[in-house]
């Protein structure tokens, strides 16, 4: 079975000598998918280039350091939490994923997400119509808070919170 891994570079932040443009553009990379012989599949996808913080909780902690990577391509959209800024999160597929979504303007939408690659990365249910709502948002720019809720026979077991400067992601996203 052919997986596809994800490279990129990542940068921790923007030197404050750039334009407001080129801070704006250096929000969002695109990169490019490869496969298990580490050569480029030709399909792209983009990622924050910049450190997405936050904050999680759950039965062992309260409001512990998060970071978040966004890996977006014209198919899916995915989500990896690493807690305590390092340790990525695990889920199991029959675990209950809640999605909320707030734009710059307020409105909140909500998606069920959906497990993938092992465990390691949340994605949107109901993908073709909600990506497009997720990316719809995106491309409005300005601030994006996101709120994840994981639970597991009705009991919250873990609760994540972040927020991301949108900006630039139009004019990547339309590169791919």
């Amino acid at each position: 079975m052919a997986g596809f891994i994800a490279i990129g570079v990542f940068s921790a932040k923007t030197p404050s000598n750039q334009t407001e443009d080129k801070v704006k553009k250096e929000n969002w990379s695109i990169g490019s998918f490869v496969d298990d012989f580490g050569e480029k599949t030709g399909v792209k996808f983009i990622h924050n280039a910049i450190k997405i913080n936050g904050k999680f909780s759950n039965s062992a902690t309260n409001n512990s350091n998060l970071k978040v990577d966004f890996i977006i391509s014209k198919k899916d959209v995915g989500i990896e939490l690493y807690e305590y800024n390092s340790s990525l999160a695990h889920f199991l597929d029959f675990y209950n994923i809640q999605i909320q979504v707030q734009d710059k303007n307020g409105v909140r939408t909500e998606f069920k997400g959906t497990i993938s690659n092992a465990g390691k990365r949340i994605g949107i249910a109901g993908q073709e119509q909600n990506r497009k709502i997720i990316i719809g948002i995106l491309k409005a720019v300005g601030i994006v808070k996101f709120r994840i809720s994981v639970s597991s026979s009705g009991n919250v077991m873990s609760n994540y919170a972040f927020d991301i400067n949108a900006d630039g992601f139009d004019t990547q996203y339309n590169q791919l």
